[in-house]
């Protein structure tokens, strides 16, 4: 089985998929249209709603077309003996921006007033807090509650 991520010819959009989290997973990226990709293969099966492969003859080449992340980690773990094209939605996107995304949490207990510093604090990956990009905005700020 082959994983193939296709960005239909947004380079922009290849970019998230880059990361290291997500990059690792697939044995090629390609920005080309998803067409150009279905065209060397004799079916092209929807597959985010499937729960189990088709048996067709020998000879046919098949793929599945997965557009949601969870169908494309639940399939990639399946070994469906064909290859699985990744063709991600636009939810699908900002789920993994959001899984790779740096967020701000503290690292030592704080109490109502106390100042932020760099001590207090340190990264997640795929929080839901403040973006680490804006730790110079934090830094020096009285906390409003006790965390």
């Amino acid at each position: 089985m082959t994983t193939i991520l296709v960005c239909d010819g947004n380079e922009s959009e290849s970019d998230i998929w880059r990361d290291p989290v997500w990059s690792w997973r697939f044995d090629r990226i390609e920005t080309c249209p998803l067409v150009a990709v279905a065209d060397r293969y004799d079916i092209l099966l929807p597959a985010d709603e499937v729960d189990h492969a088709p048996i067709t003859r020998n000879g046919i080449s098949v793929a599945f077309l997965c557009t949601q992340l969870e169908s494309f980690e639940a399939l990639s773990q399946a070994g469906l003996g064909a290859d699985l094209i990744f063709c991600p939605s636009p939810i699908a996107t900002i789920d993994a921006t959001a899984r790779c995304r740096r967020t701000l949490t503290v690292s030592t207990q704080m109490a109502k007033g106390d100042r932020i510093t760099r001590d207090c604090l340190q990264e997640e990956t795929g929080g839901k807090g403040i973006g680490a990009e804006n730790i110079d905005f934090v830094i020096g700020r009285p906390v409003c509650y006790d965390l």
